[in-house]
């Protein structure tokens, strides 16, 4: 089959994609992905010239001060036979100011901008062209970290497909080692096994998951190749055994709104920020708490059609069907994006869902709908699907004090009967290990109500599981909300009585605070848990939260000496809140209480740095790494350090490349150590 037949095949399908439905975004969009490899060049070249490799290179004049694409729109149309390394692939529309349409179909570097001129570069791909072997893939890999068994590496990986496949080929897999320059050496190759059996369906779509473990070396890291049936391949790290993993962590991964969304050009900038990171150290986790995807278009969309219907708002007859097939797609659609692709596919990651995969605030409203228990029923489904990977499914081992040394643990696990999406309740908190730091991904949402957060099954079930950790030297404990930020319980009686909408929705988010009076006991009782574990084992603990779309340090200490570093990130997508940095001047961030065993509590927000003050107030995510000495052995301790959108995403004209600004950052240690440091050798340390 030609190209030219697979691009007449797929035509007429892009814009009919429910995947391109206009509360997701227009089926058209204005893009521009500045990539970090030099592509080739030809300034002299117009639209139709072609080499004698097939490739053409589109050359469009832009004037001096680039401001957008005013004087033109690109227009991407996805074709889903050829979504490449991460890249959405498809048909390419310039559009001038006169009418003019020039039209490609192909693999495309979109683009990069030189004195004015962007450069568009197709080359068509012959090798995936569509066959009855080789199926459609719509999303994916989004690769994931299982924890170890028998001293392997546990990896899985999620794709998704459209079209009546029955079943996926195996997936291959190569683990080499390379040493300085020298020529990589294969540890092992290997294939996981055919997949007969989707873990979802949606329609024309289904989602698949592979699984595979592949060998640790004892002090050297490995490199892991794998490819999916459509040849595509893409590489990851395997950390060795005495490795402390180096962790990128954000949250907040989208907007409220369709308006939001067209508003912001530059949204997943620091996504393209993110893997240039990545490409200079790799990174082991990718740990997401939270926001991971915005579904609140999907209850305002889905409430306006069936009005359109004649349907009655309080008849939910059909609807939970309809709202599982717009969240299933939400999330391929989502994932898909091109620069959160690519970190996808190639970190392993954790997640835990926070309010916005379900609806702004959920948890915390006084009054909760049958069609919001609906849009309930179908988020927590998919969560388990896409988030989770459908790992619920799966016998968990009992709680012992061998407990996270194998893979994924539940503190609360389905029975036998309930190991299905559609009937599976939760909570979902679950523990993964990753040599001696672990990671606790706390559930705070399928059991939230106004006037709890967790509830006393699973406090107790959490008090049990550290009670049963053993030997760990660092603990991060994911949770979706922070629990230190600004004090604004005294705005709830102005925000509920208000005849201002807006106002009105504040209420929700107010109070899903942990300070609020509902829930202040629960929170100073989980504080008191934390701070227990971590004198009881002298392990490490930090607090990872997202939620507030600022970033911020904060930190519990208590007279008894303990400390736990509690650290939010947020937004890596969204915009900060208008205003934040007064709200922060005019309301208290800092709180106190007393505990029996621990003396005075005090709960504060330190100052980031004298530019942002207490808060970042642009889009960020953070980096943990591991601090070791000059001979390799690790001291302890983690140095963290924020990576902030610059004020100004692109610079002036350096030569005739416009080039992207780097990012600010800002950093500083972890001061919850519990473990001793390492002092085998007496060398200079170094951030890994």
């Amino acid at each position: 089959m030609t190209l030219a037949h697979v691009c007449e095949h797929y035509e007429n399908g892009w814009h009919n994609s429910p995947l391109l439905r206009k509360w997701e975004r227009d089926p058209v969009e204005t893009f521009l992905t500045i990539q970090d490899k030099e592509p080739r060049y030809n300034h002299n070249a117009h639209h139709d010239l072609e080499d004698s490799e097939g490739k053409q290179t589109f050359t469009v004049k832009l004037p001096k001060a680039f401001q957008g694409f005013e004087p033109f729109n690109i227009q991407l149309c996805v074709d889903h036979s050829r979504f490449l390394n991460g890249w959405l692939i498809g048909k390419v529309t310039l559009q001038y100011n006169d009418g003019t349409e020039l039209h490609y179909n192909g693999q495309s570097n979109y683009g990069d901008l030189r004195g004015g001129t962007l450069t568009l570069t197709c080359t068509p791909d012959h090798t995936t062209n569509v066959t009855d072997s080789i199926p459609l893939f719509v999303m994916g890999p989004i690769l994931g970290y299982r924890g170890t068994k028998d001293s392997n590496y546990q990896l899985c990986c999620l794709v998704a497909t459209e079209g009546p496949t029955g079943e996926l080929q195996p997936m291959r897999f190569t683990v080499t080692h390379r040493k300085d320059f020298e020529e990589a050496i294969v540890i092992v190759e290997g294939e996981t096994a055919k997949l007969t059996s989707p873990l979802g369906v949606s329609g024309n779509y289904k989602l698949w998951r592979y699984d595979w473990e592949v060998p640790r070396h004892a002090s050297q890291d490995y490199e892991c190749r794998y490819t999916l049936p459509d040849g595509r391949s893409f590489v990851c790290i395997i950390p060795s055994f005495n490795t402390y993993p180096r962790i990128v962590f954000g949250s907040c991964a989208g907007f409220k709104t369709q308006k939001e969304v067209r508003m912001e050009s530059n949204s997943n900038i620091m996504w393209t920020h993110m893997r240039i990171e990545h490409a200079m150290k790799p990174f082991h986790l990718l740990v997401m708490c939270g926001d991971q995807v915005y579904a609140d278009p999907i209850l305002v969309k889905l409430a306006e059609e069936r009005k359109e219907r004649g349907i009655d708002e309080t008849d939910t007859t059909g609807l939970l069907e309809e709202a599982r097939a717009k969240y299933f797609e939400l999330y391929i659609s989502r994932w898909r994006q091109p620069e959160q692709a690519f970190i996808l596919s190639r970190i392993p990651s954790l997640m835990m869902w926070d309010d916005h995969e379900i609806l702004d605030g959920w948890g915390s409203f006084e009054e909760v709908t049958p069609f919001m228990n609906e849009m309930y029923e179908a988020a927590r489904e998919n969560f388990i699907l896409f988030q989770l990977r459908g790992l619920r499914e799966e016998p968990s081992m009992q709680l012992s004090k061998n407990i996270g040394r194998h893979s994924v643990q539940w503190l609360h696990p389905p029975t036998d009967s309930e190991r299905n999406p559609r009937i599976d309740r939760g909570p979902f908190t679950y523990i993964v290990t990753f040599g001696d730091v672990c990671f606790m991904m706390l559930d705070n949402r399928s059991e939230r109500t106004i006037d709890q957060i967790m509830s006393e099954q699973s406090r107790q079930e959490f008090v049990d599981i550290l009670k049963a950790l053993d030997g760990f030297k660092h603990m991060f404990i994911v949770v979706g909300i922070p629990l230190i930020f600004a004090n604004v319980v005294c705005l709830l009686s102005i925000v509920k009585d208000s005849p201002i909408e807006y106002l009105k929705n504040a209420s929700a988010d107010i109070h899903d605070r942990w300070n609020t009076p509902q829930h202040v006991v629960e929170r100073n009782a989980f504080c008191e848990m934390l701070l227990d574990f971590s004198k009881e084992t002298k392990t490490a603990v930090t607090v990872l939260s997202g939620d507030v779309h600022v970033g911020c340090w904060g930190r519990l200490k208590s007279e008894s000496g303990v400390t736990v570093d509690m650290m939010t990130s947020s937004a890596i997508v969204n915009n900060p809140p208008k205003a934040v940095k007064f709200a922060l001047s005019v309301f208290s961030t800092k709180d106190s209480f007393h505990l029996a065993e621990h003396g005075k509590i005090r709960m504060q927000l330190d100052k980031v740095d004298d530019v942002d003050g207490m808060v970042i107030a642009r889009q960020n995510f953070v980096k943990i790494v591991p601090e070791r000495t000059e001979m390799g052995h690790h001291t302890g301790r983690y140095y963290t350090e924020f990576v902030k959108k610059p004020k100004e995403i692109f610079g002036k004209p350096e030569g005739e490349r416009v080039i992207l600004r780097r990012p600010e950052k800002v950093g500083r240690f972890i001061e919850s150590c519990g473990c001793e440091p390492d002092t085998r050798d007496s060398g200079p340390c170094t951030i890994l």
